[in-house]
């Protein structure tokens, strides 16, 4: 079956949140070829869990079970369940996904200008909505039991800081959340440490390394054995760095970086969003996100420890994704936390995971890996995991980047239509494994 990419359902930004939770397109059915894994059982691996092929999906579009059974049928494997709260809260109005003009970020930047069309770059306001959990918990047990063999479910969970509040109590929100989707059959657990839309410390744990210490430890708690994967937002200091990563060493597997680079909004009638900061995705976050995955990179191997990197953001291109692919040393032990012993030594030779998100355009035809879109129809961000040793070298990099397409077709740009999981638009984590 052929599908041109923007035949496919997509998010629309136009409409509510709720609108678009209750809109959810109906699987699809298509041929998805096989990609045979690297390790010497010819699976791939994600956090230890062996999963079909190296592509998956973040938690953007990815609003209930309904979109999560879509985007696996369209050849996903890891697929992550927006995040989930102890209580329901509702999403904040329009515009959610705001085109914004501005070159790469550093961070600190003010009052960026909006744009009448996708460029590259967008404010992303959404505030962390959640149905009630007892909604969310049925809708993940359904969407699990429905999942085929072979793909992964992992859900986004965070606290929800309520008055009076001690750290104490939001850590057990935090691990309440947890466990309840593990309960409900979530493979993996990412909690959300990172979102700048939120002025509570719930948005912010990653800038306070002793709480995400206690939380991320509570968490581990509950959920026992379960990977858990913390993500974070943007640094940019040394010392605060490695102060986070000595705090969350003893209970994570992975940090996922950066979640975007925070600025204040401004089109011709003032500030937007009240004046509050907004987290900024695409391109406009590349350069400092590959620098953060670098630091990070770097102080993991300084300091012995055992931990995954998830490299996020504006990369649109195969040399894109290169930058963000530095070599690292190998770890000098196995995680504590992993599954087993034995699927911490396959671990060791898996090479190169991807998390793709397949995304939407209203333009027609897109160039395969020219004009990468995010779920909305906005430009261009691959998400690269970057583990610490190893790079891909360019065969192998083509042929995760677009497993079902000839490595040549990516490189020139063909406007083809897709065959399987329509990876032209996806946006990928791609993780260089430790060998």
């Amino acid at each position: 079956m052929k599908l041109m990419l923007n035949e496919l359902p997509r998010y629309d930004r136009s409409l509510s949140y709720e609108d678009n939770y209750q809109q959810a397109p109906d699987p699809v059915e298509l041929d998805v070829p096989p990609v045979p894994g690297p390790a010497e059982d010819g699976r791939w691996r994600f956090c230890g869990l062996p999963v079909d092929s190296p592509l998956g999906i973040p938690a953007g579009p990815l609003l209930n079970g309904r979109w999560c059974l879509y985007y696996a049928s369209l050849g996903f494997d890891v697929l992550t369940y927006k995040t989930v709260r102890s209580s329901a809260r509702a999403c904040y109005p329009l515009p959610n996904l705001q085109p914004v003009e501005c070159g790469m970020l550093e961070g600190g930047e003010r009052e960026l200008p909006t744009a009448a069309e996708m460029h590259g770059s967008w404010a992303v306001s959404f505030g962390m909505p959640s149905r009630e959990p007892d909604v969310w918990r049925a809708d993940v047990e359904r969407t699990r039991r429905l999942l085929p063999p072979g793909k992964l479910l992992s859900v986004s969970v965070v606290g929800s800081v309520q008055p009076g509040w001690s750290i104490e109590q939001l850590a057990d929100d935090y691990a309440r959340c947890a466990a309840w989707a593990i309960d409900a059959g979530a493979d993996v657990i990412e909690t959300n440490f990172s979102c700048p839309n939120v002025a509570t410390c719930d948005g912010q744990l990653f800038q306070q390394p002793d709480d995400a210490a206690l939380v991320a430890a509570r968490v581990r708690e509950r959920i026992g054995d379960t990977p858990l994967v913390v993500k974070i937002g943007h640094i940019t200091e040394r010392t605060e760095a490695a102060r986070l990563l000595r705090s969350l060493a003893p209970s994570v597997q992975a940090l996922a970086m950066t979640n975007s680079i925070a600025a204040t909004v401004r089109d011709e009638h003032g500030l937007l969003f009240d004046g509050q900061p907004r987290g900024i995705c695409g391109a406009a976050c590349r350069e400092g996100s590959i620098r953060q995955t670098k630091l990070f990179a770097a102080l993991i191997r300084e300091l012995g420890l055992s931990i995954e990197l998830i490299g996020v953001g504006g990369a649109e291109t195969a040399e894109h994704v290169r930058e963000y692919l530095p070599a690292a040393g190998r770890p000098s032990r196995p995680h504590r936390h992993r599954r087993d012993a034995e699927s911490a030594g396959r671990l060791e030779d898996s090479r190169n995971f991807c998390r793709a998100m397949l995304t939407r355009t209203k333009v027609s035809p897109v160039r395969i890996m020219h004009e990468v879109t995010w779920f909305v129809g906005v430009s261009a961000l691959i998400q690269c995991v970057v583990a610490r040793t190893g790079t891909a070298d360019s065969e192998d990099l083509l042929r995760i980047i677009c497993p079902l397409r000839h490595a040549e077709q990516a490189l020139r740009g063909s406007e083809r239509p897709l065959r399987g999981s329509g990876t032209a638009t996806a946006k990928l984590r791609m993780a260089t494994a430790r060998h």
